[in-house]
């Protein structure tokens, strides 16, 4: 049982023109990333899914603005979700808007 995340290509700079000549922009480095619990109302009635997160990252790397895409499962794993994303941090640099992970709920990790 377990939780796994990947970050998609989807993350800009703040103030960045998404066009056809903006090159390719650079992922935030992440230094403190820890995973989500397992709820234990999903463990014991063995709930599995994902949900799709969108967060800023400010100059100093500190999560901000965690928002989670309409799901039936937000009520069982949000809350955990953002508790734990609050606690990431990234090297600092850039503010990053709109940076995108996909948190996975598994039981079989």
């Amino acid at each position: 049982m377990g939780c796994t995340h990947q970050t998609t290509q989807n993350t800009t700079l703040e103030g960045a023109i998404n066009n056809d000549n903006a090159l390719p922009l650079k992922r935030p480095k992440a230094i403190v990333q820890p995973l989500p619990g397992y709820p234990v109302k999903a463990y014991f009635q063995k709930i599995e899914g994902s949900l799709n997160i969108k967060f800023d990252i400010d100059e100093k790397g500190m999560t901000q603005n965690i928002r989670i895409k309409e799901s039936p499962l937000i009520d069982i794993f949000g809350l955990e979700v953002i508790k734990t994303i609050e606690k990431w941090r990234y090297e600092p640099g850039e503010p990053v808007k709109d940076h995108i992970v996909i948190i996975e709920f598994n039981m079989r990790k």
